[in-house]
């Protein structure tokens, strides 16, 4: 998700000029489409085990918690932007 928000957060710099392009506007398209559909998270179960899957790239890192291989309520993640 962060290399995708990159563009959306590089435009709260302060030192760039706020300039909304196409790239602009597919990003947030993609973040749409990535928060509305599957896969959906599911509620924390305290009987089944959890798995942690991390992930990291030049623009930022990101962690999840999983049940099931499902997602769950939890997830962690930031831009180094």
């Amino acid at each position: 998700m962060s290399k995708i928000t990159s563009p959306l957060r590089n435009l709260t710099r302060q030192d760039v000029e706020f300039i909304w392009t196409t790239e602009h506007d597919n990003a947030l398209k993609q973040v749409k489409h990535l928060l509305t559909n599957a896969p959906i998270l599911s509620f924390f179960n305290p009987t089944e085990q959890i798995e942690i899957e991390t992930d990291a790239s030049k623009d930022g890192l990101g962690a999840c918690l999983l049940q099931n291989g499902y997602p769950i309520n939890d997830n962690a993640s930031g831009g180094f932007t």
